[in-house]
């Protein structure tokens, strides 16, 4: 018999010896089945593994035999492998091929007898080897295409050689075979099973080997990145209800949209299909209604939701997400590679307002989404805003000059020459805005023009003034409104503005809850008053004060002038004036008053003998401004007959700035300073301006024969810095003749 240490193996009577081997013979491939994969169709999804940076796990190979020769030969093997192997993609590698150290414990014992009784043991043990003897590698690579994978490992162990001649070192190859490559699992990532097969010594002396596997890849490294179109840009709108989908002005559903990205650690898109992904709407608003003032009967739904996305350009068909019941959380799970995640973030409320997280889980890994470009930013402010506690969209405080990092709270809205400032209305309700009629001047026809509810922001650079114009009114008194508006500098909003947009206490900014809220800001409601006269009920105040302003129509005013023998030249001094009246009352509707107050007002002019002139019943000395004698005769009075005539005083409603809409123009004389029974006789004209001074001006500053009604009165006449919109200012009660009552 040869020795079989020394040859490449020995035969004899029919049996095969062990082959022992110094040469390299480089990778013994083993091809593994899954147990239970049998019968089974390919999983297709290879790319569950596409993003592992490492699989692991362990490989165990058992092999044994015994024989013997009828001539008195023997054989015993007794094989046990054990590895644990780490197995990495290389980097810049293909997706799909992993290798590594098989980290093995191999115990390898042959023992044969020849017939003449000369025995031979081998004896391996420690780590697998390589041909070269250098660490044993495992090695798996993927088949994307044929859905199948392959295991490979070195097979060599160092062993100590005993026969009669002594013990020698050798390096030995342990069993092992290979078999056609496996399908993949059907589900999962994990690659388990076990795998028997027989081997043989040259064919002749049969060895059962079984392998035994499990092997899971490590928690990919992988990023998740959030893109959503528009993102800087956007801003929440709303429909008439709280259940509709806000539009844009061009009359397009105004989502904004959301798309998750798995990415590789070089910012490429990763193939891997994540098992899960979800799309959460945390800290978001549910205010009540659309707006600050629709509808009425606000709900408290989620003011921002999730949808499905249909279909993109591009894109074939997309996936649709699991919803929740209220449309705040959208999952995706049975998730296709490559991975397309798109969701539709949709509007529901003009200042909606939510925190969107997204995950992604992998296995027993969770991968945290974050803003795109910005990998600190996995709380994702929706709309883009300056920081969690902030509620107002940024991309509308750039468009109105606010600094991006302004209070929700801020109401410091300014107005010339005054301290009062603010309107009572928070930036945060400016921003979520308010509901007029559609069409109408400031919300004219259009696609956001939803259920004749039309939508305007407010004004965070003015005062904001909210006034219900009665319908019977109509247009009559615009000019007056819009004179108010250009002399107080407000931003007045009228057009559009019905009762259907305050509630029964004329709030404006009445649907509320977490939003910055100060104070109940009121409408001004101005009706029709069938006297002719113009009335501002529990005014001056604020807007909260004033429980309405009465107008009549100009024609109500011109024919009670004509009833009392106004001139055609009065009347049409009234009629140029008829503007101011609005402006006048809508001054008292924030706390403006008078110039002063006292004047006798309207007094009867009589005449016993056509010559001389009583008033009231007391005799009365007419002059012209020039000191000429006025007889009844000249002011058209006629024995028997009377005049009702307009007389002002000193400090009293016409005193002050002769060109400001508080001061009264309809006096028709005045009481001489120096002789209370004369009378000077001069009408008098309207104001439309907003004075800054309580010093007379023109015809009431000094002059001949005397200022006509001189300095308002004392603490009054100021009306710039008295002007007061915000009703979180207690108006301070300013006028001695508070109006309680209007005819």
């Amino acid at each position: 018999m040869r020795d079989a240490s020394k040859s490449g193996g020995a035969v004899r009577n029919g049996w095969a010896f062990v082959r022992v081997q110094r040469i390299a013979l480089g990778v013994l491939v083993a091809s593994v089945a899954a147990t239970g994969a049998a019968g089974q169709t390919p999983a297709c999804d290879a790319s569950r593994w596409a993003g592992s940076p490492t699989i692991s796990g362990n490989l165990t190979i058992n092999a044994h035999a015994s024989a013997s020769g009828s001539d008195g030969s023997s054989l015993t093997l007794n094989e046990t492998v054990s590895t644990g192997p780490v197995m990495s993609a290389p980097p810049g590698g293909t997706p799909y091929g992993w290798s590594g150290p098989m980290n093995a414990n191999v115990s390898y014992t042959l023992v044969t007898t020849d017939s003449l009784g000369q025995t031979t043991t081998i004896d391996g043990a420690g780590d697998a080897l390589s041909g070269l003897g250098t660490p044993g590698q495992m090695y798996l690579s993927i088949d994307p295409i044929g859905c199948t994978y392959t295991l490979a490992w070195d097979g060599f162990v160092n062993a100590q050689v005993t026969n009669s001649s002594g013990t020698t070192s050798q390096t030995v190859n342990f069993v092992g075979t290979s078999a056609d490559a496996q399908p993949l699992p059907a589900t999962g990532t994990t690659l388990s099973g076990t795998y028997s097969y027989t081997d043989s010594i040259l064919g002749t002396v049969p060895i059962p080997v079984t392998i035994t596997w499990t092997l899971s890849p490590g928690a990919p490294n992988l990023d998740l990145a959030v893109k959503i179109t528009n993102y800087t840009t956007w801003v929440p709108s709303a429909g008439a209800t709280e259940k509709d989908t806000g539009l844009t002005k061009t009359g397009q559903k105004n989502y904004l949209l959301v798309q998750a990205v798995l990415e590789n650690p070089d910012g490429s898109t990763s193939l891997v299909a994540p098992d899960s992904v979800v799309f959460e709407l945390v800290s978001g608003s549910s205010e009540p209604g659309v707006s600050m003032n629709w509808p009425k009967a606000g709900t408290n739904d989620p003011d921002l939701t999730f949808e499905a996305v249909q279909s993109l350009p591009g894109y074939v068909s997309l996936p649709a997400p699991t919803l929740s019941q209220n449309n705040t959380v959208a999952t995706f799970s049975n998730i296709q590679s490559p991975p397309l995640l798109f969701v539709n973030v949709v509007p529901h409320d003009w200042g909606g307002w939510a925190t969107l997280n997204v995950r992604a889980t992998i296995g027993t890994q969770q991968i945290t989404g974050h803003l795109d470009g910005d990998k600190t930013m996995t709380d994702i402010l929706l709309p883009k805003r300056s920081s969690a506690s902030a509620h107002i969209a940024a991309a509308w405080l750039s468009a109105m000059g606010i600094s991006a990092t302004a209070d929700d709270a801020a109401d410091a809205e300014t107005t010339p020459s005054n301290s009062n400032d603010g309107d009572g209305l928070t930036l945060y309700e400016e921003y979520r805005g308010f509901a007029v009629q559609c069409p109408s001047p400031e919300a004219p026809a259009g696609p956001q023009c939803a259920g004749g509810v039309g939508h305007i922001y407010g004004n965070p650079n003015k005062k904001d003034l909210f006034v219900v114009v009665d319908p019977q009114l109509g247009s009559e008194v615009t000019p007056g409104i819009l004179n108010f508006k250009a002399k107080t500098k407000l931003q007045v909003h009228y057009a559009g503005l019905t009762t259907d947009q305050i509630n029964s206490s004329n709030v404006i900014n009445f649907n509320h809850n977490e939003g910055a809220h100060l104070v109940d800001q009121h409408a001004v409601q101005m009706k029709l008053n069938g006297k002719p006269m113009g009335c501002t009920l529990n005014g001056p105040g604020t807007p909260m004060d004033v429980k309405e302003i009465r107008i009549p129509h100009l024609s109500t005013l011109v024919s009670a002038a004509q009833a009392i023998g106004r001139t055609p030249a009065q009347i049409a001094i009234y009629t140029q004036g008829y503007p101011q009246m609005a402006s006048h009352e809508l001054g008292h509707a924030v706390d403006i008053s008078h110039h002063g107050s006292g004047d006798p007002g309207a007094v009867t002019w009589s005449s016993p003998d056509g010559t001389l002139v009583t008033e009231n019943g007391n005799s009365v000395l007419v002059l012209t401004e020039h000191s000429d004698l006025l007889d009844a005769a000249a002011l058209g009075i006629k024995p028997g007959q009377t005049k009702s005539v307009y007389v002002g005083k000193t400090g009293g409603q016409h005193s002050g700035d002769t060109k400001c809409m508080m001061r009264y123009g309809s006096s028709m004389a005045y009481i001489a300073t120096a002789d209370t029974s004369i009378r000077y006789y001069a009408q008098e004209n309207f104001g439309f301006d907003l004075t800054n001074t309580s010093a007379g001006t023109n015809t009431n500053a000094a002059r001949s024969p005397q200022p006509r009604y001189g300095d308002s009165a004392s603490g009054w006449g100021d009306c710039q810095a008295q002007l007061c919109v915000s009703d979180k200012v207690h108006a301070p009660p300013r006028e001695k003749d508070l109006t309680t009552s209007c005819p």
